[in-house]
């Protein structure tokens, strides 16, 4: 008997999950608030709004690979927490004694959850929308 071949399998574009995405975002932003005292986009640009009253308590990403070439280097963080020890202290500090550790594990635990419960509450809405994406030529 003369083997059957299998049918081709449709490969479909690889589309962005944009919720993915915003949980991420969301799961990032509670990191780098409890770790440093600032949030995702200011760790990452390295920008830290005038006026804002933590100082020397927040640490961007650049001030982080600047202190690991440089030991002198202490960027934003103030002379007295150099004292105490540096970005180490400064990390303590955010974790413990100023909340941020408890609202970091809060945020990390509860975000997926949230999530999970969002898309399901939400399903119906994602489909519609999904949809008439579709149709418009988006890959969704």
């Amino acid at each position: 008997m003369a083997k059957r071949k299998a049918p081709k399998r449709r490969r479909t574009k690889k589309s962005i999950n944009l919720l993915g995405i915003a949980e991420a975002v969301v799961q990032a932003n509670f990191a780098t608030e409890g770790l440093f005292g600032t949030s995702a986009l200011q760790f990452v640009t390295g920008r830290i709004p005038e006026g804002d009253d933590r100082g020397s308590l927040t640490v961007t990403g650049w001030e982080l690979i600047s202190s690991m070439w440089n030991d002198n280097a202490p960027g934003n963080i103030s002379s007295t927490w150099v004292e105490r020890g540096g970005l180490p202290a400064v990390m303590k500090y955010n974790l413990g004694e100023s909340g941020g550790g408890a609202r970091m594990v809060g945020g990390l635990v509860l975000t997926p959850v949230a999530f999970r419960i969002g898309k399901r509450v939400l399903s119906k809405q994602r489909n519609m929308i999904n949809k008439l994406l579709r149709n418009s030529g988006v890959s969704v």
